[in-house]
């Protein structure tokens, strides 16, 4: 897959193969991969039950999805399994009933290196997920908001499934129940070495709302007010501000992660761990 022009090798890109990214999944096959080069992306987007791999070739602060507040803009909704990945995506602008910024249902993807930021839902500002498994590591969920619950994220289940949150950062996002994320059902997501800070709930619970017979198991992780669970702390995370999201050098994130679970890069690409172990949140800080 050495991207030489050959769309018959499993590399389809855009916009050089393919003008928009929904046509290179169209076009793709299992296994896959789409590659997507600089630029704002004016669409919306459906893996369609693919087991490919969508990718920016230059990371999420230059490759941007801008769903234009026509719903969801990026779905998972056709049964795809951990095969379909969404890797290092700016998804924005969604507006929709659930999952402003990314709708699962009935799917377990793999999402990474993603900032899902400044959607809008009445469920799930950021992201909805209904009787799924996804996984999502590195991502920064910040600045969406949803008018009843889970400003950046909403999870429900009624059948198997589990969510995994693993050094993502969620900050900034706002719902009248659960600023963070909201469990509903049976809902039973596990967070690891993730950072839930500056959140707002308007009518309760700013960080984390429960509901029904859903359970949250956060371990490692810093949370805004404290919630019980082995090595969590509350302390403020020492952004660097102005929308920056990194960690600055005193932030207690430093070194404080568990290396069991922590992936081998962060969101911008850069090794874990930066010393003997590495940072709560999606940013490994570097000097």
């Amino acid at each position: 897959q050495n991207c030489n022009g050959q769309i018959d090798e499993g590399c389809l890109q855009v916009p050089a193969d393919y003008s928009t990214i929904q046509s290179a999944i169209n076009a793709a096959s299992s296994s896959d991969v789409v590659y997507v080069d600089s630029g704002t992306y004016n669409e919306t987007i459906d893996l369609s039950g693919k087991s490919i791999t969508v990718q920016s070739i230059n990371g999420p602060a230059l490759t941007i999805i801008n769903g234009g507040g026509n719903g969801s803009v990026v779905t998972f909704s056709q049964g795809e399994t951990a095969s379909a990945q969404l890797d290092g995506f700016t998804i924005t602008n969604g507006n929709s009933e659930n999952g402003g910024g990314i709708y699962i249902n009935l799917a377990s993807p793999t999402i990474s290196s993603c900032i899902i930021s400044g959607n809008t839902a009445n469920y799930g500002g950021g992201i909805f997920s209904e009787d799924s498994g996804a996984t999502f590591t590195n991502c920064n969920i910040i600045g969406n908001t949803a008018t009843y619950h889970g400003g950046g994220f909403r999870t429900k289940l009624a059948n198997n499934g589990s969510i995994k949150i693993t050094n993502c950062t969620i900050s900034g996002n706002t719902a009248a129940y659960g600023g963070a994320i909201s469990c509903a059902s049976a809902s039973s997501p596990t967070i690891l070495n993730s950072i839930l800070w500056g959140d707002t709930g308007t009518s309760v619970d700013n960080e984390i709302f429960l509901s029904g017979t859903s359970s949250i198991t956060v371990t490692n992780s810093l949370v805004q007010g404290d919630y019980t669970g082995a090595g969590n702390i509350d302390s403020d995370p020492l952004f660097v501000g102005g929308g920056d999201y990194h960690l600055t050098a005193s932030s207690p994130c430093v070194g404080y992660a568990n290396p069991a679970g922590a992936p081998d890069t962060d969101i911008d690409g850069d090794a874990r761990p930066n010393g003997n172990f590495p940072d709560i949140g999606s940013d490994e800080y570097i000097e």
